[in-house]
């Protein structure tokens, strides 16, 4: 337990961290005593929360004070006529400044989306040994196992596979907003595809007893263009949701149909669903309905 704490615990500091600094919250540091390169991560993401501070304070006073030069400006040409010049050449003066800030927001959008894909790599190493030191430990390499220390260990092993899917999908968002995304186009054919995904949640849907249903609409095959890897990406994200939010002896399907050289593909389940006020936010960041909290 405890050896499973000082590789689980520093992990989550850092992962709470890094969520705060994603929410523009600065005013906490990350405490990390490992002495290793979790405690180098740890620092590395302090630093960069004292810069982004930095950043979105001398950014703020800029904008209140070009704000405050624009208030007087309009205030001279309501109260002289010859001041119109000047206040015009104000006004291209504040649209160049906020030009300006808004550059230095993309900079602070590349700079976050690069400090992501570092993090992330930087992660991998530890997440690795980790995994390799819990399956040689489950293997029993190192000697029989009590009933105890197998379901311990068992829960790490959970937890590490876990935090190497976050890492992955951390990874995945730093590529796609840095435009480095890379689709690898191939023939799939759809009712094997299809088909696949109904075998890897079949245990699932037993153990939650709800009915995973695909629903084809012809008999004949039809084959599509698509990065496999990715299809099946999409719809696990949406499957896995499709699960989590149902109840037992509910019902999940999967239907498409074709739309001229398109095809199109519905998941509908019988879960807890999402309101119409909360629908827009759907693909937000860090986005979870009111009922499902």
């Amino acid at each position: 337990t405890l050896f499973a704490r000082s590789i689980t615990l520093p992990i989550r500091e850092i992962k709470e961290g890094g969520v705060r600094m994603g929410k523009g919250d600065f005013s906490q540091s990350i405490t990390v005593y490992t002495n290793d390169e979790l405690e180098d991560l740890s620092n590395a993401l302090n630093e960069a929360s004292k810069q982004l501070k930095v950043s979105y304070m001398r950014l703020e006073e800029e904008v209140r004070e070009r704000t405050r030069e624009l208030a007087q400006a309009n205030k001279k040409q309501e109260e002289q006529i010859k001041e119109l010049d000047r206040a015009s050449k104000l006004l291209v003066k504040r649209d160049f400044d906020l030009q300006q800030a808004n550059n230095l927001l993309r900079e602070i959008d590349e700079a976050k989306t690069q400090f992501v894909s570092v993090a992330a790599h930087q992660l991998r190493t530890p997440l690795s040994v980790s995994k390799w030191t819990y399956q040689m430990l489950l293997s029993q390499d190192f000697g029989p196992l009590s009933k105890e220390q197998q379901e311990v260990l068992e829960r790490g092993n959970i937890m590490n596979e876990q935090m190497i899917h976050l890492v992955s999908d951390l990874l995945d968002v730093a590529r796609i907003e840095s435009g480095r995304i890379v689709y690898d186009s191939e023939a799939v054919e759809l009712r094997s595809f299809l088909a696949s995904l109904q075998d890897l949640y079949r245990q699932r849907s037993e153990e939650k007893r709800i009915s995973l249903i695909i629903d084809m609409p012809q008999e004949q095959a039809v084959t599509m263009k698509g990065d496999v890897l990715r299809l099946r990406m999409v719809f696990q994200n949406l499957l896995d949701n499709a699960f989590k939010f149902t109840k037992e002896g509910g019902r999940i399907t999967i239907s498409w149909q074709l739309k001229g050289e398109m095809i199109q593909f519905e998941i509908t389940d019988s879960g807890i669903g999402i309101s119409q006020e909360e629908l827009p936010r759907l693909f937000t960041k860090f986005f979870r309905a009111k009922n499902a909290m």
